[in-house]
């Protein structure tokens, strides 16, 4: 399904409120403000599940790397999330050389947790689906 700016993406463990894509061109990489929120009742390191699935950015029809997840407080790196504290972040992709400015895609996926599972009888998170899809023209910076 389509999401947009301020529209929140249930990502499982979090949700995550995309707040506004930025392309700074003198550094040559995507930037993707956003909220987010641990939605479980315990401190969460995986905060895009296990393994992480962070929201892939497709450009011209290609994955790229995994972005880097800082704050938006200090820069520092996101390790973990409190339960039911939101985050102002910045998920930060360096783009190729050669891309030219326009319209991007952004994928969200969403892990299942499953209160009894089928091996172990016990609440387990499971595999991941696609959750939302953000496209969108970033806006440019210098």
């Amino acid at each position: 399904p389509a999401t947009g700016f301020g529209s929140t993406v249930d990502l499982g463990r979090t949700a995550l409120t995309p707040v506004a894509l930025e392309w700074q061109s003198g550094k040559g990489r995507l930037v993707l403000t956003a909220v987010i929120e641990n939605m479980t009742g315990e401190t969460q390191v995986a905060i895009f599940g296990g393994p992480p699935h962070p929201p892939q950015l497709i450009l011209n029809g290609a994955a790229q790397e995994p972005p880097e997840v800082v704050l938006l407080r200090d820069d520092a790196p996101l390790q973990q999330l409190q339960p039911r504290m939101s985050e102002d972040i910045a998920l930060i992709w360096p783009v190729p050389p050669d891309w030219q400015a326009g319209q991007v895609q952004v994928d969200f996926a969403k892990q299942a947790f499953k209160l009894k599972d089928n091996l172990y009888g016990q609440s387990s998170w499971l595999g991941f689906a696609p959750a939302a899809r953000l496209t969108a023209i970033p806006e440019t910076r210098p």
